[in-house]
């Protein structure tokens, strides 16, 4: 009985220093992993919490063009005070007509300087080098799948030097270096899912990388040698909130965060470190009049301000230290005027 009554007690000591040993084991893990929060690539829903921006953005109207224009696409030279809009459509309507012509625009107003070989609106274009390159679109009936080549010094002299894998309009395109990457858009019939990379005359277009999902009429900007890519319409009609970024690098799309709500045709630029997210749709007929930063290094959506009112489907250019927005839709109406974004100064601090 006594061998027994010592082993009973043995075993009871044994049970409790296991039990005490399986606590300190779980309190440690819990201390050294912060609270069990997700892992660094996760994004939860309080990233969709607005905090302050570092660079509020504060709008002024700059001049009006020659007519009111939406859904164009624009592009400048770096050191320059100009910048081109390139087709795009006057109807205040679902576009059902495209227009031809290239502007120059600058604080005097724009002037026409040349057209395009067909009417185009969706569209994108970046600058490489000394010329300006136009991708994709739609001629008011289908999409295209051209690249065309513009020299402003020839003043208006277009021509056609290349071909997309596919026809596309709603697509947005960024510069890295000496690449240009357009990201998603439609083909009339699909939203895409491929990001595409091309180096320029006399070379074919090539998949760098792939979307989680289709895309069309995403809003995308360049930093730091990465693609920040906000909104988008999904293939199942809805926009998007989520932002990825694109390491041309490694070819790897991760999420990056959210915006506080779903949106599609924003405007996107870069001012230093950030990305610009402008205006956009929220719904098919409401457009929106907020301004968003991201800061892909610390994954912060910031309110950078607001637009005097709603609007979509802008041509959104940096040109030094200013972002110029041009045309879009308010909701009812195309716009002609042209405005200019710059970041505010820093308050001083109390003291």
């Amino acid at each position: 009985m006594w061998n027994q009554a010592v082993i009973y007690r043995r075993r009871r000591r044994t049970f409790a220093v296991s039990v005490a040993l399986l606590v300190l084991i779980i309190v440690i893990i819990v201390s050294t992993s912060g609270g069990g929060s997700p892992p660094s690539s996760a994004v939860s829903s309080t990233t969709t919490l607005i905090q302050p921006s570092a660079a509020p953005l504060t709008y002024n109207a700059a001049t009006v063009l020659p007519a009111a224009i939406r859904e164009s696409a624009a592009a400048a030279y770096p050191g320059d005070t100009s910048f081109s809009l390139i087709g795009g459509t006057d109807s205040a309507v679902e576009p059902l007509a495209a227009t031809a012509g290239i502007a120059t625009v600058n604080t005097s107003g724009g002037t026409l300087v040349g057209s395009l070989p067909v009417s185009l609106y969706a569209e994108a274009a970046v600058t490489l080098g000394d010329h300006e390159y136009i991708f994709g679109g739609n001629d008011g009936s289908a999409a295209q799948p051209y690249i065309y080549e513009y020299f402003v010094a020839g003043k208006g002299e277009v021509t056609q030097i290349g071909q997309l894998p596919q026809a596309d309009y709603g697509l947005a395109a960024a510069v890295i270096g000496h690449t240009v990457y357009l990201v998603g858009g439609y083909t009339g019939a699909s939203a895409i899912a491929t990001i595409e990379s091309w180096k320029g005359p006399g070379h074919l277009v090539e998949t760098a990388g792939e979307l989680p999902e289709g895309l069309q009429f995403p809003a995308v900007a360049a930093v730091d040698g990465e693609l920040v890519i906000a909104g988008g319409l999904t293939a199942s009609g809805v926009p998007s909130k989520k932002v990825f970024v694109f390491d041309p690098a490694n070819k790897q799309t991760r999420l990056l965060t959210q915006l506080p709500i779903g949106l599609y045709a924003a405007s996107a630029a870069t001012l230093g470190k950030l990305a610009y997210f402008i205006g956009g749709m929220q719904t098919p007929k409401t457009p929106v009049s907020t301004i968003y930063s991201i800061d892909p290094s610390s994954k912060i959506v910031g309110d950078a301000g607001s637009l005097p009112d709603p609007r979509a489907e802008t041509a959104a250019v940096t040109v030094g230290t200013t972002i110029y927005l041009a045309g879009g839709w308010n909701g009812s109406a195309v716009l002609g005027q042209v405005g200019a974004l710059t970041a505010s100064p820093a308050k001083a601090k109390a003291g």
